[in-house]
């Protein structure tokens, strides 16, 4: 019991202390502004970066049965945006539209239903069971040196990479402003 005491006492003067440690210290005042240094050389320039969405045109597929039994369809699209900068560090995404007379536009995303993958100057697809020739298939380049946070986690337009591909054509064409029909390049901003 009167270890428990003087272990009490102890420890209520160390909290006292430490609290009339904190309240009496005052900040000092600081010294004089020293002078301005010298300019310093103007640096290189940097080299011009990639700022711009670029998006295909809505185009019918044609895709080829790669065996007698027509179960696997591919093709490859030709799509020169993709530069070996856009496979190291952007993003690539691809959709499907289908017209239906009945229900209207449809537009999904391609790699949902088929294997979408990109190389060089072309997006290669694949599809098991399925033949989407004759539906409409359009691709957004989004360049991946448009932004990094401080956190090392690239941005585009204020989202990751994982929210661009999760989100839906509408809003993908809505943030970027792409048309419903055309070709073209569309400046991005950096976030």
């Amino acid at each position: 019991m009167k270890n428990l005491k003087v272990f009490s006492f102890v420890s209520f003067a160390v909290i006292v202390m430490g609290l009339m440690t904190t309240t009496s210290c005052q900040k000092g005042s600081s010294g004089a502004t020293g002078a301005t240094g010298a300019t310093g050389a103007t640096g290189a320039a940097g080299a011009s970066g990639t700022d711009s969405v670029q998006y295909s045109a809505w185009a019918p597929l044609a895709m080829s049965a790669t065996n007698a039994a027509d179960t696997e369809y591919v093709q490859t699209i030709a799509a020169s945006a993709i530069t070996q900068s856009i496979l190291d560090q952007g993003v690539i995404l691809t959709y499907l539209q289908y017209i239906d007379p009945t229900y209207g536009t449809e537009i999904f995303d391609a790699a949902n239903y088929m294997a979408v993958i990109p190389s060089l100057g072309s997006i290669y697809l694949d599809v098991i069971g399925a033949n989407f020739t004759g539906t409409n298939f359009r691709y957004v380049v989004i360049p991946g040196g448009i932004a990094t946070s401080s956190m090392g986690t690239q941005t585009i337009n204020g989202y990751t990479v994982q929210q661009l591909k999760a989100m839906s054509y509408a809003n993908v064409s809505k943030l970027f402003a792409i048309p419903a029909t055309g070709t073209g390049k569309l400046k991005v901003s950096a976030n």
